[in-house]
């Protein structure tokens, strides 16, 4: 039962392998048609033109690519280290700075708060001193220490909510309909009252009705 499936996935597995080596033959092939190829002819016609310059050059290309390589990765090193340790030691500092400056920061605003808060109650204070004073001067002692305390209390406390325009207006439009309705309620019962109803016909009735009705207009208007 278990053939079938090891001979595909070996089947898969060689069908990859065999993709995988034709990818990589071909970049070795256009690697050595471009890049590789005219380089060596090249190298191989300096060498028929100048045997001894270029074999001094080969020499030391092939002695010196290690050193270069490793100087090249040991400056970046150095260059990232350094950017490292540089950013590390910038965060720290300034954290530091910044808690050794909040300490004296801390206690200046609460000495500004503190001297505020002496300067409004001074301030204050000599207000209702000097008010206490005025009004002693004009009231005499008793009225003016009252008058005095009820106006420090009325001043303390919030003033109460003054009425919008609108709400005016609208309270003022109501007390306006209100009266209107009273006046001819009080029209159509005076008129009532001046003109009651008679029945002893219908037909008295109905000319009674129409001369309140229009006795009830003119009192309107």
């Amino acid at each position: 039962m278990g053939g079938p499936d090891i001979q595909s996935r070996q089947e898969r597995l060689s069908t990859y392998f065999e993709k995988s080596a034709t990818v990589v033959l071909q970049s070795a092939k256009s690697f050595e048609q471009v890049y590789a190829r005219p380089w060596i002819d090249k190298l191989a016609a300096s060498f028929q033109r100048r045997p001894i310059r270029s074999a001094f050059l080969s020499m030391l290309f092939a002695l010196s690519i290690l050193p270069i390589l490793s100087f090249v990765g040991f400056s970046l090193f150095i260059f990232a280290s350094c950017v490292f340790v540089g950013l590390t030691g910038a965060v720290v500092v300034s954290t530091v700075v910044i808690l050794a400056l909040s300490a004296p920061f801390v206690a200046i605003l609460m000495m500004l708060f503190c001297i505020s808060l002496f300067l409004t109650g001074s301030g204050l204070g000599a207000y209702l001193l000097f008010r206490l004073l005025v009004m002693v001067r004009d009231n005499g002692a008793r009225a003016g220490v009252a008058g005095w305390a009820q106006e420090t209390k009325t001043r303390i406390r919030s003033p109460p909510e003054q009425p919008s325009e609108e709400s005016r207006n609208q309270h003022d439009g109501d007390e306006d309909a209100a009266s209107d309705g009273s006046d001819t309620f009080t029209a159509v019962s005076a008129v009532v009252v001046d003109h009651p109803a008679k029945s002893e016909s219908s037909q008295g009735s109905g000319d009674d009705i129409d001369h309140v009705d229009r006795s009830v207009k003119k009192e309107v208007q």
